[in-house]
């Protein structure tokens, strides 16, 4: 078992003798030995303020190895938090600078996640050229035999999948370090998981995930536990017992608490698509923005109180474009993209004038959060006026909107398990230039002059009981000269 409490005391012993000589190279090493331990139980933050102190004291010494330790330690840090995009100019001078090093490596796995398949397999095959001999046995050999073989499954190269697992099995259980304890990438075994899965062990491959569970909780590294939860998950989803797949799914569902807790947005993102997929929204971008939005905010359930009114308050907003499906095949996909981008901006612009806070968007859709129900009406109908303004009635949008509000200081779990689907559900029943809102939100502006409902009418709601009221805002087109002066 790892012996925590041992590195801990080396690092303070280490620590005190840095103070008592006083000489920057060890005043770095230690402040940098501190860095990789916070990074090794996930401890994001803190890890990211001592390496940068570590840098600061490493120029002082060593400049040269103070940046390259910075650059692992930000690489780990990173990939945990699904960042890894921002740092690839880095990476690839890191690359060039030091060929015979694991940067190449790192830079093959950077693509991978970035799941740029075609820049992955380049990185890949420039090192299998020479059976990954070129990858040099020093202190970082299981550092890039590990990030080479991630990059393997990914690719599902099974002839170079089978060598590799056998040149990393010998070290399943080994924390896999870099540039003498700058940082950790945690323990191989999921990665022979990986390995074994395109192999098509699967018995194997959960072997080995079980081994990863297990050695990342002893060292409480939350951000490859959480890693561990989703291959296994993933693996045992696609078992054929039921079983099987009722502890995929709990497991599925830990992966998703952890990835959020640490801050895993790639990760959470993976998990998100994956309940989506459960629930046939995969892809929700066409056809289904308002529910894929209402799903994933449900399962990432973001802290909504601090922008709630006084009273506790908060009104919700849905979106979507209608009849994306047909523009998407009519225009094509690039075409497609630029009215996506052009839609997104006129949202984000209404939101930010009307004090509206963007808590997810997804393909066209979005859910909106306002302290109240007049900004969330106000914004609501300057979004249907700046889009029926457009000159070109061929190309204009027709955005349907729904509004509810709800508590959400006395329980933020029954305000996303009823309150947001109340919400998207009326949002999926508006016509394309509506704005439709349920009877609680009329009733909270139902003094005001400011505002004009159509006749309101009941209707259900799917997977809610019972009927509801809905009511349709007059926004301009359907007023007259006078209404519409009361209104602006």
């Amino acid at each position: 078992m790892p012996d925590l409490d041992g590195v801990d005391a080396e690092i303070e012993a280490c620590a005190a003798l840095a103070e008592q000589l006083g000489q920057p190279l060890y005043e770095w090493q230690t402040t940098s030995f501190r860095a990789m331990r916070a990074g090794l139980e996930s401890r994001l933050e803190e890890a990211e303020r001592l390496s940068d102190e570590a840098l600061v004291l490493g120029q002082r010494a060593h400049p040269e190895a103070a940046a390259v330790q910075h650059g692992v330690q930000t690489y780990i840090r990173f990939w945990s938090q699904g960042r890894l995009d921002e740092l690839e100019p880095v990476v690839r001078g890191l690359a060039e600078q030091y060929p015979w090093s694991s940067w190449k490596a790192g830079l093959a796995f950077l693509f991978v996640e970035l799941d740029r398949r075609d820049e992955a397999h380049a990185e890949f095959e420039a090192l299998a050229a020479s059976s990954f001999r070129d990858l040099p046995r020093d202190c970082n050999w299981l550092l890039g035999m590990t990030l080479v073989s991630a990059t393997c499954a990914y690719l599902g190269d099974r002839e170079r999948a089978a060598f590799l697992y056998d040149e990393l099995l010998p070290y399943e259980r080994r924390n896999v370090v870099a540039v003498g304890g700058a940082g950790s990438i945690g323990f191989p075994a999921p990665v022979l998981g990986l390995l074994a899965r395109v192999l098509g062990r699967d018995d194997a491959a959960i072997a080995h995930f079980e081994v990863g569970l297990r050695c990342h909780e002893a060292i409480n590294n939350r951000a490859m536990h959480a890693r561990n939860l989703f291959e296994l998950g993933v693996t045992l989803g696609q078992q054929a017992s039921d079983e099987a797949r009722r502890r995929a799914a709990s497991l599925l569902d830990q992966a998703l608490e952890e990835s959020r807790a640490v801050g895993m947005r790639r990760l959470t993102e993976q998990l998100i698509e994956l309940k989506l997929q459960d629930q046939g929204l995969a892809g929700a971008g066409v056809g289904a923005s308002i529910d894929a939005v209402a799903v994933s905010v449900e399962l990432e359930r973001p802290d909504l109180r601090s922008h709630a009114g006084t009273d506790g308050t908060l009104a919700i907003l849905f979106s979507d474009i209608e009849g994306s499906t047909e523009l998407t095949e009519r225009l094509g996909d690039r075409a497609w993209m630029e009215v996506l981008r052009s839609h997104n901006a006129t949202f984000r612009r209404h939101i930010a004038r009307h004090g509206g806070l963007e808590v997810k968007s997804w393909g066209d859709g979005f859910m909106v959060a306002f302290r109240s129900a007049r900004q969330a009406l106000k914004c609501a109908r300057a979004i249907q006026q700046d889009f029926a303004a457009s000159a070109d009635s061929e190309a204009r949008l027709r955005v349907r909107i729904g509004i509810h509000a709800g508590e959400v200081i006395s329980d933020q779990a029954d305000f996303f398990g009823r309150n947001v689907i109340v919400a998207a559900r009326i949002a999926s029943l508006a016509a394309g230039g509506e704005v439709l809102v349920s009877g609680d939100v009329q009733e909270l502006v139902a003094n005001s002059a400011a505002f004009a409902f159509g006749a309101g009418r009941q209707v259900q709601l799917k997977g809610l009981q019972g009927s509801h009221w809905v009511f349709g805002l007059q926004w301009g087109a359907e007023l007259g000269d006078a209404e519409r002066e009361v209104v602006a």
